[in-house]
């Protein structure tokens, strides 16, 4: 490999970094369209949709962001930014009445094309953030 096709190849690696980091801060998930995604996370809880949903907005988060919210729905979405190791998630949330409590269903979407450790491991997280969310 000659040197002269270096910065041929850094300068294509970083207009690709350039096009997938303006893709992913374009990309929206709206509350009251999102659908449940194949793959999803179920916690219960003891209150209500409506209150879950309500607790949860209003919870003092770390890294997960309120994005968007449908109460009528059930819905609450919440995101991850861009970081070193990700182009970040969004995490669609529905919570449903069994009883007078909750089922909740937390799944994942990635803002680009992301796959393996990187999904799990982000997902985890959330629905850790969720959890302790719920407890306070």
């Amino acid at each position: 490999m000659s040197s002269e096709f270096v910065p041929i190849g850094i300068l294509v690696g970083v207009i690709l970094v350039v096009i997938v980091s303006i893709v992913a801060a374009m990309r929206t998930v709206s509350a009251r369209t999102v659908k449940r995604t194949r793959r999803r996370i179920t916690l219960t809880s003891p209150l209500s949709p409506v209150a879950v949903i309500e607790k949860l907005k209003r919870a003092a988060w770390r890294r997960v962001k309120v994005v968007d919210s449908d109460p009528e729905r059930g819905v609450l979405v919440l995101s991850t930014p861009m970081t070193l190791f990700s182009w970040g998630f969004y995490y669609p949330l529905f919570a449903t009445p069994v009883g007078s409590a909750s089922t909740i269903e937390v799944g994942i979407i990635s803002r680009t094309l992301q796959w393996g450790p990187v999904v799990t491991n982000n997902h985890k997280a959330c629905v850790a953030e969720i959890e302790q969310a719920l407890r306070a």
